[in-house]
C-alpha cells in the first residue's frame, strides 16, 4: 500500500512544526541555563514566550490547550476558545532578545 502525496505532504508539515517548537523550546532551555535562571516563573516565562514567539515566526494561530500541549502541562483549559499570540510591539525581535527582555535586561516596551 502507497501513501499518498496529500498523506506525505500532510505528515512532512507536522513534522516541521514539530521540529520548529522543539528548537525554539531547546533554545529558551539553553538561554535559562547560560544565564542562570534560578526562578521558577522566569523559567517558564521563557518557556511560553519562545513558543508564542515560533508560532509568530510560523504564523501559527495557538489556543491555549496548543501552549499546554507543547509544554507537556495538563490543564483545564477552555477547548480552542482562546487563542494566545505575541504581543505585536515583540514581532520583530528575535528569541533571544525576547527571552532578554522577559528577564528584565531590556527595561520595558
Amino acid at each position: 500500500m502507497e501513501v499518498s502525496q496529500s498523506t506525505k505532504q500532510y505528515l512532512s508539515q507536522v513534522s516541521e512544526r514539530a521540529q520548529d517548537y522543539h528548537e525554539a523550546l531547546e533554545f529558551a532551555r539553553d538561554f535559562v541555563l547560560d544565564h542562570q535562571v534560578a526562578d521558577n516563573r522566569s523559567v517558564i516565562d521563557c518557556l511560553l514566550m519562545s513558543i508564542l514567539w515560533c508560532a509568530s515566526k510560523r504564523d501559527d494561530e495557538l489556543t491555549e490547550e496548543d501552549v499546554c500541549m507543547f509544554l507537556n502541562v495538563d490543564a483545564e483549559v477552555s477547548k480552542g476558545d482562546i487563542s494566545v499570540e505575541l504581543v505585536p510591539e515583540l514581532k520583530g525581535w528575535s528569541l533571544e532578545e525576547i527571552l532578554t527582555y522577559v528577564n528584565g535586561s531590556y527595561g520595558t516596551l
